[in-house]
């Protein structure tokens, strides 16, 4: 089978899995209606995967992958930067909006949830190291990915009611006013402006 034929082999097997859970719960969706839904035989299924778990798991991993890659740390985190990292990640999720509603489901949440929560950790691990803090360090990165976890569960769950740039703005302002507040010397972070000092001296 050639590169492109099991790209699209994987992409027809992954819609086929979305489309399921749209109208059904994740326990209740087989491997024979997935096959079924995607037009593909029983061997290219688990040529690619072992079972509905490790194709739940693998989508989630991929789209969690891209949300890495768009989370890498600054040189420096400023306000201007945490804002618009959070408006390409937030714009990720919001074009992948379907199956991450899905993944917000209470059946499948926990799961993912903690996925996210391990992914922000890793993101702020540089930035924490630079800054010392009141309280222990791994509370403070835990939450801070809570606080992002909880925007974005509470965001998907609403149903996207807010926009890229509210959502945004929202998120900023939580974590700069909490990482500040955990600071021994909160003059030293690179938070210097709120986003609503900056509004005033537009």
């Amino acid at each position: 089978m050639t590169d492109k034929r099991i790209q699209r082999s994987q992409e027809a097997i992954e819609t086929a899995f979305i489309e399921l859970l749209r109208e059904n719960s994740f326990n209740s969706i087989s491997v024979s209606a997935i096959i079924r839904n995607a037009g593909v035989n029983r061997s290219t299924f688990y040529a690619h995967y072992l079972d509905k778990y490790d194709l739940l798991e693998k989508l989630e991993n991929k789209l969690l992958d891209r949300l890495n890659l768009l989370s890498q740390n600054p040189e420096k985190m400023t306000q201007e930067s945490l804002r618009e990292r959070a408006v390409k990640l937030l714009s990720m999720l919001y074009t992948h909006r379907e199956f991450f509603a899905i993944a917000m489901d209470q059946e499948l949440r926990t799961a993912f949830v903690e996925k996210v929560c391990r992914m922000i950790d890793m993101t702020w691990e540089k930035y924490h190291s630079n800054h010392t803090f009141a309280v222990p360090l791994e509370y403070v990165k835990k939450a801070c990915a809570s606080i992002v976890a909880s925007a974005v569960t509470g965001w998907v769950q609403d149903g996207f009611r807010e926009s890229v740039d509210e959502l945004a703005d929202i998120i900023t302002i939580m974590l700069s006013d909490f990482y500040k507040s955990m600071l021994i010397s909160p003059e030293d972070a690179e938070f210097e402006t709120s986003i609503e000092e900056k509004e005033d001296e537009s």
